[in-house]
């Protein structure tokens, strides 16, 4: 009975404390406190996994080091749940690292356009967001593609047809977009989420973050550029040009660009035509995301003291209070 319970108990516990966290970032907080309550619904499992597999595994140094401590049986069921937890996480770690190493390869390869008439420009902009000067490339593709892509030594990626397209104040609203995305560390993020929400692919809660995380990356991002430039016409007429040349040529997306595809275009230019300042204003404050994403732990922390205290009281050999 116990075995059960350590098997379907604490997959729960991580089940409902993602789908809380999830109902607290329904709450009109700011997009960092947002963020910060995804990355909670993302990690929360992993910290269990690796508190689970750690300390099965440092009962069973006990068993073999001490053989009268603790009590042995058939844990068949353990040994499946820990070693299909362990594949799916050292499964997603590899083709997370796989993924960044051929996203590198492939840029350097294909697109290694240099762009000096811009490189001016976007140091300028960097400058001004507190950022280190940065590389900028073009890719010669008549379609829109805008892309930040490097941890340590972030590229910016931008596609001829936008360079053409575009006219100064547009550009420079795209490019305010791309710094964003390096300011608030998003492909650094947007990497580590991938690599937890397939590592627990099979949890509703973990994918649901992970696409709440990506569409509003892109808006909290619009909302920092109207803050910087003042300018959100500017940024809603380049949406617009992208949205009228994806709707004529709706498959010629490559890569990640300006459009996410979970959220439309339109509804991003009427955000930005309808929003008022202070909603702008507010983009750049935190408000009570903390205060809440501390409540939500400890709602969860109880709730696994509850279980383990039922494990220590009912079933005292069992190897998962021996964690603590």
């Amino acid at each position: 009975m116990h075995t059960v319970l350590n098997a379907v108990g604490l997959p729960l516990i991580v089940l409902f404390g993602g789908l809380f966290i999830l109902y607290l970032s329904s709450s009109p907080l700011a997009w960092e406190s947002r963020r910060t309550l995804y990355l909670m619904a993302l990690t929360f499992p992993f910290v269990i996994s690796l508190l689970i597999i750690g300390g099965w595994v440092h009962v069973h140094v006990l068993r073999s080091c001490c053989p009268p401590m603790i009590a042995s049986g058939n844990h068949w069921v353990e040994i499946m749940l820990l070693s299909f937890l362990s594949v799916s996480i050292l499964g997603a770690v590899s083709y997370g690292g796989v993924r960044l190493l051929l996203m590198g390869w492939l840029m350097r390869r294909y697109i290694n356009i240099p762009a000096p008439h811009l490189q001016a420009q976007v140091n300028a902009l960097a400058k001004r967001q507190g950022l280190p000067p940065l590389n900028v490339r073009l890719s010669r593709h008549n379609r829109p593609l805008a892309l930040v892509y490097g941890i340590h030594h972030p590229t910016i990626i931008l596609s001829t047809w936008m360079v053409e397209q575009f006219d100064t104040h547009e550009l420079e609203a795209v490019i305010l977009h791309e710094l964003m995305h390096i300011w608030r560390y998003d492909y650094l993020v947007n990497w580590i989420a991938t690599i937890l929400r397939d590592a627990f692919f099979y949890l509703p809660a973990s994918r649901k973050a992970y696409q709440h995380l990506r569409i509003e990356k892109e808006i909290a991002c619009d909302d920092l550029v109207v803050a910087a430039s003042h300018r959100p016409l500017a940024l809603a007429s380049a949406l617009t040009k992208v949205w009228l040349h994806e709707v004529e040529q709706p498959d010629s997306s490559l890569v990640q660009t300006l459009v996410e595809r979970e959220k439309p275009i339109k509804s991003r230019v009427d955000r930005l035509l309808s929003s008022s300042s202070v909603n702008r204003e507010a983009a750049l404050r935190d408000f009570s995301g903390r205060r809440l994403a501390l409540w939500t732990t400890l709602t969860v922390v109880i709730l696994g003291l509850i279980l383990t205290g039922i494990e220590i009281r009912f079933w005292p050999h069992s190897w998962i209070w021996h964690l603590f």
